[in-house]
């Protein structure tokens, strides 16, 4: 995944930075946009993996209590999941664009070959690193997890006449491990990439719009909905863990309605 980056974030640099630079001097604002995504969705990806594998066995063993202990486990370590990856993913990005806009000092003349629109445009580099690793997530879990269903279900069903799932067929360790990547690792960088590339397109449409690059400060509004949207989450998941309580299996689909 590494060697990808490098290659990829080569091509990116001839592509965007050299080649498509129209001002003077030497650019590397959307390769450094690049690698800082890609860094950023591994982290989120690996947050989800080592979150599932802790609390997966933990939510096993509290079913054996009850079903309001198994769903409150199993919901807080979502919960961790997602809150954990919205706040990185939204604090390296105000860093990464306060960082750009210290160093390239842009303008708000859209003509100008140093405006906020060029460098919006480059920043969205962010959002294409996630997307990219978020690829090798979903699409390498998602081959793996089928390659060894396939073999759990052949071999197990077929000769051995063995139950899915069965802890007695080894290819179902595989099949849980693919799962866990492909599910949770790519889900966590495949969200982590729709955000980044959503709010990195708000933010070009901003530079890119005269009445509204007149006032930079507008630049945030975007990062603000995103800020306000966690606050409304924590809200919400406070509700869903200590004020209404799944006892029974018809209320775990409106608690995550909810």
């Amino acid at each position: 995944m590494c060697i990808f980056i490098v290659f990829f974030g080569a091509l990116v640099w001839t592509v965007v930075d050299f080649l498509g630079n129209e001002s003077a001097g030497f650019s590397c604002y959307a390769t450094i946009a690049y690698v800082v995504g890609s860094v950023t969705s591994m982290i989120c990806g690996y947050i989800g993996m080592k979150i599932a594998v802790v609390s997966n066995f933990r939510t096993t063993f509290k079913a054996i209590e009850s079903i309001e202990a198994a769903f409150e486990c199993a919901f807080r370590a979502g919960c961790v999941m997602g809150f954990a990856m919205i706040s990185i993913s939204l604090i390296v990005l105000v860093t990464l664009l306060e960082g750009f806009k210290m160093v390239y000092q842009p303008s708000t003349d859209p003509n100008d070959p140093r405006s906020y629109s060029v460098l919006l445009e480059l920043l969205a580099g962010y959002g294409l690193g996630g997307s990219s690793i978020a690829l090798f997530g979903r699409v390498g879990g998602g081959i793996y997890t089928k390659a060894a269903d396939v073999g759990a279900d052949l071999v197990g069903k077929l000769e051995a006449g063995l139950e899915e799932d069965d802890p007695r067929n080894p290819a179902t360790i595989a099949d849980n491990v693919g799962d866990n990547v492909g599910d949770i690792a790519g889900m966590g960088s495949d969200l982590f990439g729709s955000f980044a590339e959503a709010t990195c397109a708000a933010l070009v449409f901003i530079g890119g719009t005269k009445d509204l690059i007149e006032h930079p400060s507008s630049l945030y509004f975007p990062l603000l909905i995103s800020g306000i949207g966690i606050i409304a989450c924590i809200i919400t998941s406070f509700y869903g863990i200590y004020i209404y309580k799944v006892n029974t299996v018809d209320k775990i689909e409106t608690a995550l309605k909810i």
